[in-house]
């Protein structure tokens, strides 16, 4: 990309900006290291110190407004039963992952159905504890122990999907369950889990999630609305209708008005009560900078390069 000299706004500090698509992790870490690449996206936990140790680096992390989940589809005969929902998500040592395999830098605890960068999140609700017992107890309840569940996920889509998807299997083994893990390639994972088909109706599925419009009900607006002709959530959730009127009518109001807030903090009490996904975490997205760049990563995943600076 080059400066265009007639932009009407004061013009970007470099002139030229070259984007560079390399899929392999290590070959993009090497790239930075080596001098190819200028500002790194992404950054898999465990390079940290290697990239800190160098002069000529440095990190900065940023709060995403991505956060990942599983999506738990009604249909299945065994997730029909809350206890058994409940119970995967009780199972689940979120503290874990983020301190083992996010190394405590790159992901926050998950605790409502929202990004951790929206303030409509409601500030009563603690989420999912970590309780293994109570959640094999659950399972023993709803007749689940020794049952099989297969979990879809994708990886190299989102940072350490793979190992998440693996995390979560290790858990719902440990209470009870039989798990047939299934990480796919993004390009064949997506269609079906993004758009509910019929191909793939009843399995978990590991999903990220990112409001880049920064409005709570963009994603209740996607994942559980029951629009016309399905939406993706609503294909796997089917809660109950009462919360696609409450979300058109949260989409109708001023972000100042009390009314939105009041359905808002409604509507995650009841998802928590319902438990459609398990809540897994948030990530805090993990960028390494040649310190030649000055530039501060944004929330939303957009790498807008009109503010870097030379240093």
């Amino acid at each position: 990309m080059e400066v265009f000299k007639g932009y009407w706004r004061p013009l970007p500090a470099f002139d030229r900006l070259v984007w560079r698509i390399i899929p392999d992790p290590s070959t993009r870490k090497n790239e930075f290291l080596t001098g190819g690449i200028d500002v790194l996206p992404f950054v898999t936990p465990e390079i940290v110190p290697e990239i800190q140790t160098n002069p000529n680096f440095r990190i900065e992390t940023v709060l995403s407004t991505r956060l990942m989940f599983v999506g738990l589809p009604v249909d299945n005969p065994l997730l029909a039963d809350k206890r058994v929902r409940l119970a995967l998500n009780l199972a689940v040592n979120k503290r874990e992952i983020i301190e083992q395999l996010f190394r405590g830098i790159g992901a926050a605890e998950l605790t409502v159905p929202l990004p951790l960068t929206l303030a409509e999140r409601n500030p009563k609700l603690e989420g999912y504890p970590y309780d293994p017992d109570k959640a094999q107890k659950l399972l023993k309840e709803a007749g689940a122990i020794g049952k099989t569940i297969t979990l879809e996920a994708s990886y190299n889509r989102y940072t350490l999907d793979r190992e998440m998807g693996e995390a979560l299997a290790g858990y719902w083994e440990a209470v009870g369950l039989k798990v047939d893990y299934k990480p796919q390639d993004w390009a064949a994972y997506s269609p079906r889990a993004l758009r509910g088909s019929p191909a793939w109706p009843t399995n978990p599925f590991l999903m990220g999630f990112g409001d880049g419009r920064y409005l709570a009900d963009y994603m209740y607006d996607l994942w559980i609305v029951k629009k016309p002709g399905g939406s993706r959530g609503a294909v796997y959730t089917k809660g109950p209708d009462h919360w696609d009127e409450w979300v058109r009518e949260i989409s109708l109001l001023g972000l100042q008005e009390p009314r939105r807030r009041e359905l808002l903090y409604k509507l995650q009490e009841e998802i928590l009560d319902y438990a459609p996904w398990v809540l897994v975490l948030n990530f805090k997205d993990i960028y390494a900078l040649n310190n030649k760049v000055d530039w501060k990563p944004f929330s939303n995943e957009r790498r807008d390069m009109y503010d870097a600076k030379p240093r």
